[in-house]
């Protein structure tokens, strides 16, 4: 139980909480961050992707918990668990045929990335998560308003900036370095 997260309303999504209390505390947010990329994490090692991480796929249940809800049935699994799958099989669709072509036409994007891992797709994802968390507001906002990027405190926002990886020298590779990275700013406090 994560006393952060317990603090906050019992079973609901991160969506409806954010209509109703605009953003949440720096710790409040490093928390719930920190139990989806254990989720994340999890799900990676099994080969899958999530894809669709943000606050209406978050809940929060009566213990405090943040619970990731299972990726739609458009979720991609790629080769090789845990290592970057050989060039031609990143990703495919587990169960609906009609996707197949978006997911080539991610695959001809990802080939013109040097050295794409799609788990990056679920760690930016994450870093939007965590910059909606602080301020209430998209990743866009973030990055293109000085107000909003003044709304995250400090010590997040080399997280934010890394998990979105604009900079591909700062990126951060996988969910375990964000975790490492997330638990190492709660140590020393916002």
């Amino acid at each position: 139980m994560n006393e952060p997260v317990r603090a906050l309303t019992p079973s609901c999504t991160l969506g409806t909480l954010l209509a109703v209390k605009h953003f949440f505390t720096g710790q409040e947010s490093l928390a719930v961050l920190q139990q989806v990329l254990a989720q994340l994490s999890a799900m990676h090692k099994a080969g899958v992707l999530h894809r669709s991480i943000g606050p209406d796929t978050v809940s929060l249940t009566a213990a405090g918990e943040a619970v990731l809800a299972a990726p739609d049935p458009v979720c991609y699994l790629w080769r090789g668990a845990d290592n970057c799958p050989p060039e031609g099989s990143f990703f495919w669709p587990l169960e609906v045929p009609a996707r197949l072509d978006q997911a080539r036409k991610a695959l001809a994007r990802a080939k013109k990335v040097e050295e794409f891992d799609p788990r990056r797709i679920d760690v930016y994802q994450a870093g939007g998560l965590l910059c909606r968390l602080v301020t209430g507001r998209s990743a866009l906002a973030y990055l293109s308003s000085p107000r909003v990027f003044a709304q995250v405190p400090r010590p997040i926002r080399p997280l934010v900036d890394r998990g979105l990886g604009y900079n591909p020298a700062n990126r951060i590779p996988d969910c375990e370095q964000y975790i490492f990275e997330v638990e190492t700013v709660r140590r020393k406090g916002i």
